[in-house]
């Protein structure tokens, strides 16, 4: 079942991407490290790293370059959200 909320379906068994994002961060599945670098473009069709969501060709797809040289995937959304989220953590 389904709700609606705010004029968005909603899964309401499914956490959003923000509560995903932010276990993540709070989990260490996620790093909270500053990116040295970011690109954007279409997706292609991998897995998001913030909320395990495929990214389609259709979607906006952000790489975020580490300072280890790990790359994380993001939906542009994510991608925003995992930024704001992982000030807040200090780092």
């Amino acid at each position: 079942m389904f709700a609606v909320t705010q004029g968005v379906l909603v899964d309401p068994v499914r956490p959003s991407a923000p509560e995903i994002i932010h276990d993540k961060l709070r989990l260490r599945v996620l790093p909270a490290t500053a990116p040295i670098a970011t690109w954007a473009g279409l997706g292609t069709g991998g897995i998001c790293d913030g909320c395990d969501g495929r990214v389609h060709g259709k979607d906006l797809e952000h790489e975020i370059l580490l300072p280890d040289g790990a790359v994380l995937r993001f939906h542009a959304r994510c991608a925003l959200v995992w930024e704001a989220l992982r000030q807040g953590f200090g780092l």
